[in-house]
């Protein structure tokens, strides 16, 4: 996926469910946002703290 720039298939998936799925608002608040922050968090952890590098990449 890095290599040919795609997104990963489920993540393009999540928004379609909660569109088209009768779900309520907490399927889109529960998983999906928290598991976003977390990703976000781990993002920022590994490439400020381990590979010193600036992320968000500030212009």
């Amino acid at each position: 996926m890095i290599l040919l720039n795609v997104t990963h298939p489920p993540a393009g998936g999540n928004p379609i469910i909660v569109i088209m799925g009768s779900v309520s608002l907490d399927y889109l608040l529960s998983p999906i946002i928290s598991g976003s922050i977390i990703i976000l968090v781990f993002a920022i952890i590994i490439n400020k703290f381990i590979l010193k590098k600036s992320y968000p990449k500030t212009k």
